[in-house]
Formats: structure tokens, sequence, C-alpha cells
């Protein structure tokens, strides 16, 4: 878990969503890199100048390392001139901490020269770039932020289309609202006409409309939950308010800013949000704005944020009283814990004991976080003083320690890729280090020397140092992706034991090794065991059970036995809104069931949840979830030739995929993404079979089945057969061997079916994947 939103994604995430692809792990990483990156996500961007420099402040959704990030200026309003991009023209470029003047022969040319320097600073999801006031600029000029992948695609934008006018001094634009706001809203998607607030439990619920529909892209709400003028963000188009939190897009944020005019808001939580033509809707903890009482507003902005195009209520606010009583069961424990009894046994030991654990990467969470035996934590965010305060408690404190992976591209002994440090991996040979395109952190060999010394370095700091009682060992899998420098990670984690020989450390992951690196560990971390974060729809959610039953494979065939030889205590870290108590408690019985501590948390892990949820046995879990009753798939619709009220049931489903995939009728699979574009069969040596049921017999046609292609790999069952019922029995209509064909042709009788089926022996499937069936479409045709 680095600062970035832990390892869900880079482990459990990424490790679990490879699984599901039953593709290489490397086809997979692609498939991620092709798609937007959540980190890459821009949030905001804020404006303030002195009359010594100007400064910049960009903030992403996600924890970012703003690796690749551009500000480009239009500074003479001129399209004609400068880098083309629309109706724009760019002459300054600040990327990096470098300042770039357009040198192009024409528009179309990306060519720039380095002019100047630019003070940069990155911090989680904040990046500040701080540039002196160049008085020849003009008073008028656009801005666009831009952040792109390593090919320098583009990522994301702010704003969307356009540009940000940045008009005198200061130049304060996101969010700016005026003090005369136009009257006539000329779009009437950002004209407001309802707000209304409701708590639900303890949920609030907001709701907002527009006059027509809307994507709801510029909508703010703002709270003042003290009523207070003196404190909060003061916006000029509410001057008798202070707002103190922000509910932006899906997530609730916190004002920060040092003073009431400055644009600063900290990420508390996340909201589930809804957009159903005119209406938004947005579900979060109540807990969070930490009141009884708010007092609410809607803005909507300019599509460039330069100005505040209408707000409701127009003129005074809505007043919202909350039932408190109902949000004290999910509030953090306000007082601390009493010491533990077993406080001076050694920190190995009581790792070994304990019974409960938690990962926070924040600081002043002290009474909270006494109430667990184990505390995973981050530095420099948990300060030396608070962890000293846990250790009081008895609590075992441990620090986090990327082994995989390094945070920040260093020279060190010059010796590797592009003259910087031996141990980052070049495996593209373009003689610059290996980056990891979603956290933007690089690769590090574990082979190399120079690292594993970095790294046991690196863990004496934390514990002689900061004070932490032993370690976490992040980004253990990067062993995975580069398999040949499993030796030098399984090296350097037995270094760290003989460096530090009373510290306890706990792995993350790491399954391929766990049998390797088990004798030197205390702990295991499991992300993810139930409860993920879904990035690609933004949303918290249970796995589905082909997901579930592949956890449940793990536990069994690869931790069960390390168990049986070495006393690991594992804890599972599921990721879930703390309202979410129906899921918390099923992640919480399932960890129970095989044994393991649990924790929910959410995916920035920036809150500690209560503890009142407790796990309890049911054997339902040791049991296989994917059945072909829990993955049928019933039409609503005639689709694919096939009647509505057709049911489609699979033998089972490879993690990650779904029967429904078969049936969507869409025929341009490339732009799908990798769950969508096909159904697999687990791929468990068994046989695999995909079942139709229709609601009245059928005759005729010819059945066609797309199988799946990957990556310009076509994976077709070279033996398979397709069989129908009749009557109470299964008859073979067709038997193929040795088939390499991309799209296979099947004749159905005249005579009726009530079901149809394609089944493949054990072993049947393509060259790659023997025990797997993999298909993209089935369709039913007239016969040819």
């Amino acid at each position: 878990m680095t600062k970035r939103p832990s390892l869900t994604l880079l482990v459990i995430s990424l490790l679990l969503s490879v699984q599901s692809m039953p593709a290489k792990a490397e086809l997979h990483k692609d498939a991620v890199q092709d798609s937007p990156t959540p980190n890459a996500d821009l949030a905001s961007v804020s404006i303030n100048t002195t009359e010594e420099q100007i400064e910049f402040v960009v903030e992403t959704t996600l924890p970012y390392t703003f690796g690749n990030t551009q500000l480009l200026l239009d500074a003479d309003n001129d399209a004609t001139t400068g880098f083309a991009d629309g109706n724009l023209g760019f002459d300054v470029l600040v990327e990096g901490k470098f300042l770039f003047a357009f040198k192009g022969d024409d528009p179309s040319q990306w060519s720039w020269q380095r002019v100047g320097e630019a003070a940069c600073s990155a911090q989680d999801n904040h990046l500040t770039v701080r540039l002196p006031w160049n008085p020849d600029l003009p008073s008028t000029c656009l801005l666009v932020v831009r952040t792109l992948d390593d090919k320098y695609v583009e990522l994301d934008r702010i704003p969307d289309t356009g540009a940000m006018r940045l008009t005198g001094q200061p130049m304060a634009l996101l969010a700016k609202a005026t003090k005369n706001p136009p009257k006539n809203v000329s779009d009437a998607t950002r004209d407001l006409v309802d707000l209304r607030v409701s708590q639900d439990g303890a949920k609030l619920v907001v709701e907002v409309a527009t006059r027509e529909p809307s994507d709801f892209g510029q909508l703010l709400v703002f709270f003042d939950t003290d009523c207070a003028h003196a404190t909060g963000y003061h916006s000029d188009y509410a001057d008798r308010l202070g707002f103190d939190a922000l509910l932006s897009g899906a997530r609730l944020h916190s004002f920060n800013g040092q003073n009431a005019k400055v644009w600063a808001w900290e990420a508390q939580t996340d909201a589930k949000v809804s957009v159903s033509a005119n209406r938004y809707r947005a579900e979060f903890n109540a807990a969070f704005l930490k009141s009884k009482q708010a007092a609410v507003v809607a803005m909507m902005m300019s599509a460039d944020w330069q100005n505040t195009v209408d707000r409701f209520p127009a003129d005074e606010p809505l007043n919202v009283s909350l039932d408190t009583t109902l949000l004290s069961k999910l509030r953090n424990p306000a007082e601390p814990a009493a010491p533990r009894a077993n406080r001076n046994l050694p920190p190995r030991q009581r790792v070994k004991q304990a019974k409960s654990f938690y990962c926070y990467y924040g600081s002043g969470k002290v009474a909270a976080l006494s109430h667990y035996d184990v505390v995973i934590a981050h530095s420099p965010q948990m300060q030396p003083d608070e962890i000293a305060a846990l250790k009081n408690f008895g609590v075992v404190t441990v620090g986090y320690l990327s082994v995989g992976e390094d945070d920040k591209l260093r020279k060190a002994n010059g010796k590797g890729p592009g003259g910087y440090a031996s141990w980052y991996f070049d495996k593209d040979k373009d003689n610059q280090p290996d980056q990891n395109g979603i956290w933007k952190s690089y690769y590090a060999n574990s082979n190399d020397p120079a690292w594993r010394a970095d790294r046991v370095a690196e863990a004496k700091r934390l514990c002689n140092g900061e004070g932490y009682d032993g370690i976490f060992l992040d980004t253990i899998d990067t062993a995975a992706a580069f398999p040949s420098s499993e030796p030098g990670m399984i090296k350097l984690v037995n270094e760290l034991r003989q460096a530090l020989p009373n510290a306890p450390i706990v792995l993350n992951q790491g399954f391929p090794m766990l049998a390797k690196l088990a004798p030197m560990a205390d702990g295991l971390m499991i992300e993810s065991f139930t409860a993920t974060y879904d990035f690609r729809n933004a949303e918290y959610v249970l796995h589905t059970p082909s997901s579930l039953d592949w956890t449940r494979g793990v536990a069994q065939r690869i931790i069960d036995p390390v168990l049986a030889d070495y006393p690991l205590r594992v804890m599972v870290l599921d990721y879930t809104l703390p309202d979410e108590l129906e899921k918390i408690k099923i992640a919480a019985d399932r960890a129970a069931t095989f044994g393991y501590l649990f924790a929910a948390a959410p995916i920035h892990l920036d809150a500690v949840y209560s503890r009142g949820i407790t796990g309890e046995y049911d054997a339902k879990w040791l049991r296989r979830q994917a059945t072909p009753d829990a993955m049928k798939f019933t039409l609503d619709q005639p689709t694919n030739g096939f009647p509505s009220q057709t049911v489609v049931l699979p033998s089972g489903c490879y993690s990650g995929y779904k029967v429904n995939a078969v049936v969507d009728g869409i025929r341009d699979r490339t732009k799908l993404h990798w769950a969508d574009a096909a159904w697999a069969s687990s791929e468990d040596g068994d046989e695999a079979w995909l079942e139709f049921q229709f609601p009245q017999p059928l005759t005729n046609g010819d059945l066609v089945i797309h199988w799946a292609v990957d990556s310009g790999r076509i994976h077709a069952s070279k033996e398979f057969e397709v069989q129908v019922l009749q009557g109470s029995s299964w008859k073979t209509i067709d038997q193929i061997k040795e088939n390499t064909e991309a799209v296979t042709v099947h004749a159905l009788p005249g005579t009726g079916f009530d079901a149809l089926r394609i089944r493949q022996a054990p072993g049947g499937g393509s060259i790659q994947r023997p025990n797997l069936m993999w298909i993209a479409q089935v369709e039913r045709r007239p016969s040819s």
C-alpha cells in the first residue's frame, strides 16, 4: 500500500483482475493502460497570483504522481499561433519543472523550446506549480490542464471542452462565483430548478434537478455545517455563508483553506451517485458532515468553470436538520481503549495473538486506532508521537514499505537505464525505467543488491527512527510481473528479517512465493477478499460469484497449506462505504469463516470505520459460489435469434466474467472492456458447457459460435460438440475436432428441441488454454 490508495489496485484489483482474464497477465495490463487511469482524472484547478508569482494547484480525484501533467496556455488568444488544439493555439507549456515556449514552424508541430523553470511540488492528489509572474503576458489568456499516459495519449483535461479564461489579478478561477450572475441561463441544462436534502438512516440523500437533461459535470453542492460566516469557504455568490463541506461529482470534501478565499478542499468520503435525465442523486454517510444542521446551496458552473451560472435556492439556503442518533454507531470511537494486558510481550508474539487490525493512511486518529491490536500505517502521514501513543496502548504498529516499486525516479548510483539507479527494469529496451502505468511508480529489480540495501536501510529508519514495531511489505507481486526477480525478492525479505529480527513483518499478498516467504513473516494481508472498489464504474461492490470462488481457491489451495506449517496471522482488508452495513457484514462473515482478521475501509484509507460488526462462521462460504443457477442470465427481449425469456446457463465462470456477454448482440467486440467482451468458463479441468433453455421448442436454423479473440489470437475450442435436448435426453448434432476457426456454424435439427448446449470435454479448449472454454457471442440464424 503506497501513498496512492493502497494495495487493492496494484495487488488484488490488479492481481484479481489479471486472474479474471484468461489471458497472459501482460495482456490484462495492456487493457488497463488502454483505458483512462482513475488516478489521472482531474478534479479541479485553482489559480492564485501575487506581484511576484502565479500559482497553479491541480487536484486529481485519486492520489497521483503527476508524472505526465501539462499546463497549456494560449497567451495571445490567437488560434492561428502556437500549437493548434481545436480552436486554441498554445504558446506556453509547463511540464514537470520546466517552462517551454512554442517553436514550431506551423501549428501542427509539437515543437517546444525550454525557456525557464517552475517550482513544482506534488503530494497525494495535489500538484502545485509556481511560476515567476510575467508582466508581458496579456491580462487575459486561456488555460487547459491535462494528464497523459506513458505514450502521451491524453487521459483527462480541465475543462473538457474549450479553455479556462485567466483575467487580471488575482486569477482565482475554479468555482469563482460572480456577485452578479446572469439572471437568464442560456443553457437550460445548467438551469437549476430543485434541490432536496433528506436523511435515510445514516445516509444523507442529495437530489438536484435541472430544467433540461444534464450531465451535472459542473454541479457543486455546498454545505455550511456550523451556519457561521466566519468559518469555511466564502463565495461571492453567497456572502452570508461559510462553506465547510463540498459535494462535487462522487466525492464529499471538507474545506481546509488557509483563509476563506482560498479554494482548498480535502476529500472525506465517496458518494454513491446516479444521474437520470435532469436529476442528480447522491448518497453519502451523513456523519462526515459532523453536524446536527446544515445550510445547503447548489451551484452550477459555466463550462470553463469561470462563472456561477445558476444557484438554488436563489435567495435563502436550504436548511437541513440531522438526526445524529442514527449516526453515532458509524462514527469513530471517541474514547481511547484501555491499554492491552499483553502490551509487554514481544511485538511478533502479539501479532500472532491479534484479534483485530486496521489499515489507515492518515493522522489524528489515535483514539480510534487504539481499539485495534495491529495497525498498519504510513509515514510521513502518521507522526512519531502518534506511533508512540499507539504503542503505549499496546497496539502493534506496522509501517509501510514498498519492496517491488520505487515511488520516485532516482539517480542513486546512475548505473541503470537512462542514467538512473541500477535497480530499475527496462523490459522494453527504451533506455528508460519501466513504469507502472496505473500508479506512475517504477518497477524495481530485487535481484539488485543496491535496491535491497536501500530497502533494508528504509526499514531500519521506519523502526529505529519513526518508532514502528514492524514493517508492511507492499508490491511484492512485482516479482510475479518480472519472474526473473523472484529469487531477489525472497532474498530481500530474508535480509529484512536478519536486519530486524524482533520486528513483525506483514506480507502484502505474494501468493506464488508465499511458501518461501512465510518462514520470515508474521502476517499476511489479503485485499478485496470479498468487497472491493470497482474503478471502471466508480462504485463499491461485492465480488461476483466467480471472483469469490477465485479468492476461495487462493485461500484453500495456497494459504491453508502454508498456515499448516507457519502460524501467520492473516488479515483481510475489504473496501466499502461506512454505512454499507449489510455488505460489511457479508465480508466480515466470510473472513471469519476462513479464520482471518477483518477490516472494512474506504479505498483511500483516509477514515477509520466503526468496530461494531463481528464476523460469524458460515460454511456456505467454503463452497463454490459460481453455480450454474447463480450465474444464469435470462433474456428480457429477443436477441441474437433467441426468443425472449431464453435462459443462458454456464457450467461456471472465470473470475470477473458474466455469461450475459454471449447474447448482448454487440458485433464489434474490440471496444469492450475485457470483462464484457466474452464469457469464459472456469479453468478447473472439469467439463465446460454453455446451455440455452427456451420458453418453447425451437426448430431449424444454424447455431453460430463466435469464439473469443484476444490481442489478435483466436481462443477457439479445438474439440467440442453441440447438443440439443429432445424430450429428456441430450442428442449430439455436431462433433468437432481440431478446430482452429474463429467462427463455427452448426445446423440445428428440423424437429423441435427445448434446449441446446455447447459442450467441451476436459482439455478440449484452445492450445494455449486447454481447460478453458472462451466464447464471445452465440447466435441462431436462419438456415443457410
